[in-house]
């Protein structure tokens, strides 16, 4: 479902709509980024360290597919790490895909929310291996600290790669 709603938004206007042709997400590669979030890696509480390995772990996954990047922010003293991916068009609007990447403090965070940063890998790696040339750039974006009360969302429209009002819109994976 959130394949065919971004590909939605990313071909509109269109003049003629263009089949989907990539492949679908892989069960396997989500059941092994859920296995590596939720029970490899250090807790996704509100730990900066443990939560950087997680943000490493994406990075890494990323480079197959672009040139990631950190956006990094402090509160509290402590250094967290939004993860971005861009993939570019050249247009000015942008359609903004995103997911949380820690957990609540003590839980493995499977469901809440390791499920919907795989779909976010699985999605942008769909896109890529099919050579997709979306018609909107995408930004695809994992946030930290947003259990400790949404900080890497409000730290990103606080703080854009782009201007605010290039982004037409945002599909939220949580």
């Amino acid at each position: 479902m959130a394949l065919a709603v971004l590909w939605y938004l990313t071909t509109l206007p269109f003049t003629n709509p263009v089949p989907w042709r990539g492949e679908r997400a892989s069960s396997d590669a989500l059941s092994r980024h859920v296995h590596r979030l939720a029970l490899d890696l250090p807790p996704r509480g509100d730990d900066p360290q443990a939560l950087a390995a997680s943000a490493a772990y994406i990075f890494d996954e990323f480079r197959r597919y672009g040139d990631p990047q950190y956006q990094e922010f402090e509160v509290r003293g402590a250094t967290y790490k939004n993860v971005l991916l861009r993939f570019e068009n050249g247009g000015a609007k942008k359609v903004v895909v995103g997911a949380h990447y820690d957990a609540y403090a003590g839980l493995p965070g499977a469901d809440d929310n390791a499920s919907g940063s795989s779909m976010l890998l699985e999605i942008a790696r769909s896109l890529r291996e099919d050579g997709a040339k979306p018609k909107r750039s995408i930004l695809f974006l994992w946030f930290s600290a947003e259990e400790a009360g949404l900080l890497g969302s409000k730290w990103y429209a606080d703080h854009p790669l782009h201007p605010i009002e290039d982004t037409i819109a945002m599909v939220n994976l949580d």
